[in-house]
């Protein structure tokens, strides 16, 4: 159980590892500030560089350190008590059970997650309780669930978790801000601080991972080890179910104006048997887990299942309705929840997840595939199963090589979704329906009929759809004949073409050492431009879908929209965003391209890099995501440079 004394020690180490920083810190700033004094003590003199580097040094430390008022942003729309009766029963249900007092505020997140903090005023004076509880989260769980979670949370406030946090936060970021403000001067000085820095993340977490299994002990006792334990085993298993439905589904429906059911989306995709093996597999991994890294700040599901064993077990689970049933009007949740997140200016048509088969996905593969509508030319439905039986030469054809031994896998991935989306435009223009809900397998639907899209060439190279199966479909429906190429081609043709006037690709480029930002790269007869058209790319936890293979994927189509009435390198198309480029055939003095993969991209797919060498020195790096063919991409942006300044492949 919690006990004062544990309150006590954790209380004391946070106040000894503050003070421990403060003290080291004005140490190093008094030493910086006594050299100029010392000079002149002892020797009569200052040294005008020691004394500058000395006094800016030891001020800089001395306002890094300085406390800062914690300016305390709702993470979401707030809940009232009088609006959701049901979920502040609850919640004062299991304060109660605990001893503890409610929060002041509550607010609802698009995470799938609970937390609870104290926040506002200086150092932890002055600060207010608040607790956030996700949307998804409460879809997630059941009513008992939820509670042995909120007990969990209202165990950091028994524990006295949430009256550390902020001295150790307040200490963390006066770090961060010592080591940021001595790096960019370029001095040696931010080492002690890294040093220390280091320390004290690794001693707090290891305090913060001791709290999460007193927390579980708490939330055992007052509501049972059994809601806990399936509670842990349900969030790990959902959360990169949830992180793949708000990045597969919801966002390209909000990306395009369009406002789906958010927590009815995700109920669906749970319950959808695709999602199943994902969940399982999330599972798995996590419990695979069984010790935690220094710098984690909770302990692993593995550890965290054991510690509960031999605690209460409460009463058994049974079914119950889920934890969203607490809430009252979900649709106005929702859509203040997404209106917080896009910002006042945003707005958005409601539309329900069977219109999205036609609103949202029919646009967007039409203009994908409408991209390589050059390369799919020429090619019929009755062709697939001769494209499924060797699918490298279209994969060629779109301008996609890879250099892993992966190769052919990642070949029929690709020709697999370039036919899957050509395929869904050409039979929704013939009145098939598109069956698209959150989760199953995209399927287009003619009465009795039903194709998998997406599977076509995988299903056909593998003999689970027979040839003699497809042509039969194909002559009943008569679709045999129809060109892929011609049905994504758009209304005026084809406007962009490698080796053309103009031409473009998509790169990502690192800036400030973590953060990367897509551009669309666009290459005329006397230039070379960057448009940026989407911020940080976060990479997927598991392995990517097929559509991060293409490297239209990337960018944001609002984004890119700015860029439709520019000309490309003009004043107002460097204007439009100050992360966009030009530079002029005579600025760049070699083009090189490698296939080695940029350190820390993670699970982003991506072919190679091509750098750019600059006549007035420097470089530019360009990461191709996606499969593209960085090669032929290299040779076209500068053909003759190629040989003439030994363009090379590193």
């Amino acid at each position: 159980m919690i006990t004062s004394r544990s309150i006590a020690v954790r209380a004391a180490l946070a106040i000894a590892l503050m003070a421990g920083f403060y003290l080291f810190a004005l140490a190093i700033a008094g030493a910086l500030l006594a050299i100029p004094v010392l000079e002149v003590h002892y020797l009569g003199r200052v040294t005008g560089k020691l004394t500058l580097v000395a006094v800016v040094g030891g001020c800089t430390i001395i306002w890094s350190i300085l406390p800062r008022r914690d300016r305390f942003e709702d993470p979401g729309p707030r809940l009232e008590p009088a609006r959701h009766p049901r979920l502040f029963d609850a919640i004062r249900e299991v304060a109660r059970a605990t001893g503890q007092a409610m929060p002041v505020e509550v607010f609802l997140v698009p995470n799938l997650n609970a937390w609870v903090a104290q926040r506002g005023g200086v150092m932890g004076f002055g600060s207010r309780r608040v607790m956030g509880l996700g949307l998804p989260l409460l879809e997630a769980l059941g009513v008992r669930q939820l509670k042995a979670v909120l007990a969990h949370e209202f165990g950091h406030y028994h524990g006295g978790d949430t009256r550390l946090g902020p001295w150790i936060y307040v200490t963390r970021a006066a770090i961060g801000r010592s080591i940021d403000q001595l790096s960019r001067q370029g001095s040696s000085l931010a080492k002690p601080f890294e040093w220390y820095g280091n320390a004290f993340l690794r001693i707090t977490h290891a305090v913060s991972r001791r709290q999460e299994f007193t927390a579980d002990e708490l939330a055992a006792q007052t509501i049972g080890a059994v809601a806990q334990r399936d509670a842990l085993r349900t969030i790990y298993g959902a959360s990169d179910a949830f992180d793949r439905y708000w990045r597969d589904e919801l966002m390209p429906a909000l990306q395009r104006g369009l406002r789906p059911p958010f927590a009815g989306g995700y109920r669906h995709y749970l319950g959808a048997e695709p999602t199943s093996a994902i969940v399982e597999s999330s599972l798995q991994h996590a419990l695979s887990q069984t010790a935690s890294d220094p710098y984690d700040t909770h302990p692993s599901l593995a550890e965290r299942l054991a510690a509960l064993e031999g605690l209460p077990d409460g009463e058994p689970l049974a079914a119950e309705p889920r934890a969203i049933g607490l809430l009252e009007d979900v649709p106005e949740l929702e859509s203040r929840l997404i209106g917080f997140l896009a910002g006042p200016d945003a707005s958005f048509e409601v539309v329900s997840w069977e219109e999205t088969g036609e609103r949202l996905w029919r646009p967007l593969w039409r203009e994908r595939a409408g991209r390589h509508a050059g390369a799919l030319q020429g090619i019929t439905l009755a062709d697939l199963p001769a494209q499924a039986a060797d699918p490298a030469p279209l994969a060629t054809r779109v301008g996609y090589a890879s250099s892993d031994d992966d190769a052919p896998g990642q070949q029929a991935a690709i020709a697999g979704w370039l036919v899957g989306a050509a395929t869904c435009t050409a039979l929704a223009d013939r009145g098939w329906t598109i069956g698209a809900l959150p989760g199953d397998e995209v399927t287009l639907i003619r009465g009795a009929e039903r194709i998998r899209p997406f599977s076509l060439v995988k299903d056909l190279a593998e003999g689970t759809l027979a040839t003699g199966d497809w042509f039969l479909l194909c002559a009943r429906e008569d679709i045999g004949a129809i060109d892929l190429g011609e049905a994504v081609m758009p209304p005026g043709g084809l406007e962009v073409r490698t080796g053309s006037r103009a031409w473009s690709f998509v790169a990502m480029e690192y800036h400030r050492v973590v953060l990367n930002r897509i551009y669309r790269v666009i290459v005329t007869e006397g230039s070379i431009c960057g448009a940026r058209v989407r911020g940080t790319v976060t990479s997927p936890t598991l392995s990517p879908g097929e559509a991060w293979l293409d490297p239209e994927f990337y960018p944001n189509p609002k984004l890119e929209a700015r860029y439709r009435e520019l000309e490309p390198g003009s004043a107002e198309f460097l204007a439009a965003d100050p992360a966009n480029f030009r530079y002029a055939g005579g600025e760049i003095a070699a083009v090189e391209f490698t296939p080695k993969k940029k350190w820390g991209m993670g699970n982003i797919p991506s072919s190679g890099r091509i750098i750019l060498r600059l006549a007035g020195g420097g470089r530019r790096e360009l990461i191709l995501v996606g499969e593209q063919n960085g090669a032929a991409i290299r040779d076209a942006l500068a053909p003759e440079r190629s040989e003439a300044a030994g363009t090379r492949v590193a």
